[in-house]
């Protein structure tokens, strides 16, 4: 199911950048813009195989540890708002 979801949301993307007028770069065509695409979800591909295959311990790998804390940041927004902003600016670290 995931792997459909993403799919679609791959496709929809591709579609956007096609028909939106954002994407219209004089000197670029809208092909070259589609292969950058590409080769950015190829690279987020690699490197989530990369950090399943050999880095499989989360305490250990860096990359999980950006999107657990993240977690944690982004949940706290919900639940403190005041301790969001302390943690995502660096204010009363110490304590």
């Amino acid at each position: 199911m995931e792997l459909f979801v993403s799919s679609i949301y791959v496709l929809v993307f591709f579609i956007l950048i096609y028909k939106w007028k954002i994407f219209r770069i004089e000197g670029l065509p809208k092909k070259d813009i589609a292969v950058a695409f590409f080769i950015k979800l190829l690279a987020a591909l690699t490197l989530i195989w990369f950090y399943s295959s050999y880095y499989k311990d989360r305490h250990n790998s860096d990359i999980f540890k950006y999107f657990d804390d993240s977690l944690i940041l982004t949940k706290s927004f919900f639940t403190n708002p005041k301790d969001f902003f302390s943690m995502l600016f660096g204010l009363e670290g110490n304590s």
